[in-house]
């Protein structure tokens, strides 16, 4: 097994967490092979489990582990770490900041440790700090589209629509394959104009992964679009 290898079941895992399937994050790292288990990023792994698990001692052992093992060198492993404290509704946003200062120092042109950043501040309620982050990133690198998409979640949370709904629009001007900003869009105009909403749902559906949940969304729009012969028909397919 290769460094791939564990790279590919750390991702797996942090899926699945951020899918509230804990259980099949447990299963998946128990089946790992064993040749992986010394490795930094399946170290990574088995400590987001713990931290969604609320065993912050026994994953932030690890954590240090993996940062002693590549001597704090590496920076996908240090961010790694930053996002799973910031991802997870457990984890210290703090000791996310501390781990990306770290990785910045070894990879300093890269805009997503900024928008990280900007991740870490907004859990800690520190929507300036934040919003410095995001505009760093996009100096950085001007099509990072979670950096508008961010800046515009802050711009949302103050119901200023002006400036969230522009935001999102240069989410998508710098990648317009970014599901996020068309789902933003999408709810933004669910009920002001469904019309326009169901235009952005099916730009996001174009992008992500359709759940059972989106489902369900498509078939409110249908109703509010007053197509109700294909909501009553998609409504019955979904219950079947």
């Amino acid at each position: 097994m290769t460094k791939r290898d564990a790279q590919a079941w750390h991702w797996l895992t942090h899926t699945y967490l951020l899918q509230d399937e804990a259980g099949k994050a447990k299963d998946s790292l128990a089946a790992a092979p064993s040749s992986i288990a010394q490795d930094p990023y399946y170290q990574v792994a088995c400590g987001e489990l713990l931290l969604a698990m609320d065993k912050k001692d026994s994953a932030q052992t690890l954590f240090l582990q993996a940062v002693d093992r590549t001597r704090s060198k590496d920076a996908a492993i240090l961010t790694a770490i930053a996002e799973a404290h910031i991802e997870m509704k457990q984890g210290d946003p703090q000791f996310a900041l501390e781990m990306l200062d770290r990785a910045q120092k070894r990879d300093k042109r890269n805009a997503y440790l900024n928008v990280a950043a900007g991740n870490a501040y907004r859990k800690m309620h520190k929507g300036t700090e934040a919003y410095q982050a995001y505009k760093e990133a996009i100096d950085k690198n001007k099509k990072m589209a979670a950096a508008y998409f961010n800046l515009g979640r802050i711009f949302r949370t103050q119901k200023n629509s002006e400036l969230y709904l522009e935001y999102f629009q240069q989410a998508i001007e710098a990648n317009n394959a970014f599901a996020p900003a068309y789902y933003a869009l999408y709810d933004h105009y669910r009920y002001i104009d469904p019309v326009k909403s169901m235009e952005y749902f099916k730009q996001y559906l174009a992008y992500a992964e359709r759940s059972v949940k989106d489902e369900y969304a498509y078939t409110d729009l249908l109703y509010l679009n007053k197509k109700y012969d294909s909501a009553i028909y998609d409504a019955k397919r979904i219950i079947r």
